[in-house]
């Protein structure tokens, strides 16, 4: 639809410059489509108004709709990642449903710069050790993410991939800071 009527559909987002704000332009580019953002106060309005048909389209997380999609009032078209949560209903990935687009919920631990290597070691440790447990990945799971451990190393280069990504959608779709 988005495709024979360019700029014709609305899509909303928790805000200017929030991550479903991104991953809907992200989506946007990689499906060769223009929609128009309609920025919330927040995922839950925008999900009240997709369930009024205000809006016809609306990237967010499982936990956020999973709601209104198992009581039917919406209807899931795709995950944008593999591996949905637990409970959740069955669907396809963007990707197999043939659009070269994933994107991943994902948390990383920070530090200030200069932090002692001793110190990011044991953090990194302690970090990755609390990924390994079963209970924490219950918890991510519900909400849409899967525990990944990495050395200091691995997750800056998963940074640096994904600012690039984001930078490069930023600019594709005119997104700046207010």
């Amino acid at each position: 639809m988005a495709r024979e009527r360019p700029g014709a559909i609305d899509y909303g987002s928790s805000g200017p410059g929030g991550i479903n704000h991104f991953v809907t332009e992200y989506f946007c580019l990689r499906a060769g489509i223009q929609m128009n953002h309609v920025p919330y106060r927040g995922m839950p309005p925008a999900v009240t108004d997709l369930v009024a048909g205000h809006i016809p389209v609306l990237i967010t997380t499982m936990p956020s709709a999973a709601g209104v999609v198992r009581e039917g009032r919406v209807r899931l078209l795709a995950y944008t990642a593999p591996g949905a949560p637990d409970g959740s209903p069955p669907g396809p990935t963007v990707k197999e449903a043939g659009i070269d687009y994933e994107s991943d919920i994902w948390w990383g631990l920070f530090a200030p710069r200069g932090l002692p290597p001793e110190i990011l070691t044991r953090l990194n440790t302690e970090a990755n050790a609390a990924l390994g447990d079963p209970e924490m990945a219950k918890l991510l799971q519900t909400e849409g993410a899967r525990p990944s451990p990495a050395t200091p190393q691995a997750f800056s280069e998963i940074l640096r991939v994904e600012l690039a990504r984001w930078r490069e959608v930023a600019t594709a779709a005119n997104i700046k800071l207010d």
